[in-house]
C-alpha cells in the first residue's frame, strides 16, 4: 500500500499575516455582497453587533422587528414620544416580537390605557 504523497500548495507558501490579510478581504467582500440583500437586514439579531448603529436605519427601513422594537424604547424611554414608541411597537408586534408584545401590554396597563 502507498502511502499518500502530501504537497505544498501555493497558497501554504504564503505567510500568515498575508493569508489572514487576503483571507479577511475575501470574507468581507462576500460578507458585503450577502449583505445587500434586504432579506437579511429584516431577519437578522442585531443584538449580536456591538456597534448597530449604522445598520439600524436599514434593519428599520426593511421592517426588522428587532430594530422596530429598539426604536419603540428609544422613544418612550429616552425621547419621550409616547405616539412614535406605539407605533414602532406596533410594526414589531405584527411581525411576531414576543419582547415588543409583553412591553407594549406592560405599557398600556401602567399607563391606563388597557382598551386602547
Amino acid at each position: 500500500m502507498k502511502k499518500a504523497r502530501i504537497t505544498s500548495s501555493p497558497i501554504q507558501s504564503l505567510p500568515d499575516e498575508l493569508l489572514v490579510q487576503k483571507l479577511t478581504k475575501m470574507v468581507c467582500n462576500e460578507f458585503n455582497q450577502i449583505g445587500q440583500d434586504d432579506h437579511i437586514f429584516e431577519h437578522i439579531n442585531i443584538r449580536e453587533f456591538e456597534d448597530v448603529s449604522n445598520f439600524l436605519k436599514r434593519y428599520m427601513d426593511c421592517g426588522n422587528s428587532e430594530a422596530l422594537y429598539m426604536l419603540g424604547m428609544t422613544y418612550f424611554f429616552q425621547d419621550n414620544k409616547k405616539e412614535a414608541e406605539i407605533e414602532a411597537l406596533k410594526m414589531a408586534i405584527s411581525k411576531d416580537h414576543e419582547v415588543a408584545t409583553y412591553v407594549h401590554g406592560v405599557i398600556l396597563v401602567c399607563l391606563g390605557g388597557w382598551g386602547n
